[in-house]
């Protein structure tokens, strides 16, 4: 499959996750953009532009399946991808989107940790 094929195979599931009415639905859209991202490279996605790297993906797609997660009450799975989320963040720029991803993470742990499902 062509590079460019997959990093729009990641960039869209995970967009298409994000506009789901249905928990389930949406948990099916995150586990194909986090198995799109395991397939590129920062080689790949650095030919369609040169600030990328898979590294600085992660982190939101595991934020976005431990959020998933918590909301249909797998907390197992939920702390499992929350772990790898804080795992990865050293990659996130310091930036907006780095802070919005950071502060994602926390929100999420918080929940988790009280039993939110909403």
């Amino acid at each position: 499959m062509p590079t460019a094929t997959r990093f729009h195979r990641c960039t869209l599931a995970h967009y298409a996750a994000d506009v789901q009415d249905d928990p389930h639905t949406e948990l099916v859209w995150d586990e194909r953009a986090l198995a799109a991202a395991d397939e590129l490279t920062d080689e790949r996605v650095q030919r369609h532009h040169a600030s990328l790297s898979v590294g600085g993906f992660l982190p939101s797609l595991h934020l976005n399946l431990a959020d998933v997660h918590r909301r249909l009450g797998d907390d197992e799975r939920a702390r499992h991808h929350l772990t790898r989320a804080r795992d990865r963040v050293g990659a996130l720029p310091d930036d907006g989107y780095g802070a919005m991803i950071r502060a994602g993470i926390d929100r999420c742990g918080e929940r988790l940790d009280l039993g939110d499902r909403s």
